[in-house]
């Protein structure tokens, strides 16, 4: 895979982006920024993120994160020999996604090349406006007083299932929330995901969606199993009775063990 451009439909983003020279590979790889944590050295390389500002023609700044990494592959049936780039895998997941309606972060650019010291990639998003961390938001207090919050992270849950894709590493800090203008009336919100270099198509659905949600559940760890039951009611509304009554005791057998460790 040789790609190395930029990605963003939005006008005054590109326009930007051209302006400050950053329509080119070398321009990405130097940007001086700080990592927000340390680079993760696994998979025989490394793996960062850092915060750029790119500052626009009318004076604001469009707040992105660039993901920089060499020789961080992950290996697949297509890919059995030299693999993939994990943000190459990210950005083709970011771009399938969006198309399958699920909210995720807007690609700004994206690249990959070879260099003697070997593969190089780097993929950019634009920061997810008026949208925050779900993980504050995530106590069972909170969720108690706050049904619509609750159901809306189980049809985002839904919604990302329904694309056919297990996130791998579902935390509520890879969930962001926004609430929709007409929330003190109607509870209406909006959730989005990040972090989907782990992610994958799934090949078994029934199976997967269930490790998904239990990974989940296993950050809820204030939640009483009367609200873990009213998620997954929420979730699993339009299945069977018999996978919500098998899916459930699923989840609780797992939990418990999780617990015990």
């Amino acid at each position: 895979m040789k790609i190395s451009e930029i990605q963003t439909e939005e006008g005054r983003v590109r326009d930007a982006l051209i302006a400050q020279r950053m329509d080119h590979f070398d321009a990405w790889w130097q940007l001086a920024i700080a990592w927000l944590e340390p680079p993760n050295l696994e998979r025989g390389g490394w793996s960062g993120v850092g915060r750029w500002q790119l500052p626009c023609a009318d004076h604001q700044l469009v707040e992105l994160y660039v993901k920089r990494q060499q020789n961080h592959t992950r290996f697949s049936w297509r890919y059995p020999w030299r693999g993939l780039p994990t943000f190459m895998v990210e950005y083709d997941m970011l771009k399938y996604l969006r198309a399958q309606g699920v909210r995720v972060p807007e690609v700004v650019y994206a690249g990959v090349r070879d260099v003697p010291a070997g593969r190089q990639a780097i993929l950019a998003t634009q920061a997810l406006q008026g949208y925050e961390e779900l993980t504050p938001y995530c106590t069972a207090a909170n969720m108690t007083a706050n049904p619509p919050l609750l159901i809306a992270v189980a049809q985002a849950l839904k919604t990302l299932h329904a694309a056919g894709i297990q996130h791998r590493a579902l935390y509520p800090k890879h969930l962001f929330v926004r609430a929709l203008p007409e929330h003190k009336t109607s509870g209406a919100y909006e959730i989005a995901f990040i972090d989907l270099e782990k992610a994958k198509h799934m090949w078994l659905p029934a199976w997967q969606r269930l490790r998904d949600l239990r990974q989940f559940m296993s950050r809820l760890q204030d939640w009483p199993d009367s609200l873990l039951y009213q998620l997954y009611q929420a979730y699993a509304s339009e299945h069977g009775q018999c996978y919500q009554r098998c899916g459930w005791w699923w989840l609780r057998w797992g939990l418990k063990r999780l617990n015990k460790r």
